[in-house]
């Protein structure tokens, strides 16, 4: 999974990788690299902010099934997504990697801290998902006549203020 992060571009200065150029959606054998076993592929941890960080081992199966769960309960196949949420996280490592491979779409490989970054890369790809923690859209609420018409936006890591949800809807 880590390749999918690091492929060049073949155009210069284009920050985004398009996954649907990985496979052939009429293909039968559709991604058969990726099927899913019961052996650990990742560890990921917990982030620690309640204690010593916890590694949970994950099966590649497991990404799999909770990724296409994702992807059809929230209708994310084909979009465009922009996370602040790094890959390495079991959050980020869903919307950033694994949702794009097998839904197809896109993410942006930039992330950005503040609210003005964000909005640019919104706007700049075009994207319709945002993946975010709770202090970023806390950020965005004084922006948000400034969003672009989106699909879904995600947060996680913390609970999000109710003032902050309903801002942002």
């Amino acid at each position: 999974l880590d390749s999918v992060l690091t492929i060049k571009s073949r155009t210069p200065n284009v920050p985004c990788i398009d996954v649907r150029r990985f496979y052939d959606t009429s293909a039968e054998t559709q991604l058969t690299w990726l099927q899913p076993t019961s052996a650990p592929a990742v560890v990921v941890y917990t982030s620690g902010s309640t204690g010593e960080p916890q590694p949970h081992p994950k099966t590649l199966a497991q990404l799999v099934d909770e990724t296409t769960t994702l992807i059809k309960s929230f209708d994310l196949a084909g979009h465009r997504i922009v996370s602040v949420v790094p890959s390495h996280h079991l959050y980020g490592l869903l919307f950033s990697v694994m949702v794009p491979l097998l839904g197809g779409g896109s993410i942006c490989r930039n992330s950005a801290l503040q609210p003005a970054e964000l909005l640019h890369l919104l706007k700049r790809h075009n994207a319709d998902v945002l993946v975010a923690v709770p202090p970023h859209l806390r950020a965005l609420r004084d922006h948000v006549a400034s969003l672009p018409p989106m699909h879904c936006v995600f947060s996680s890591g913390a609970p999000l203020l109710p003032s902050t949800a309903a801002t942002l809807r």
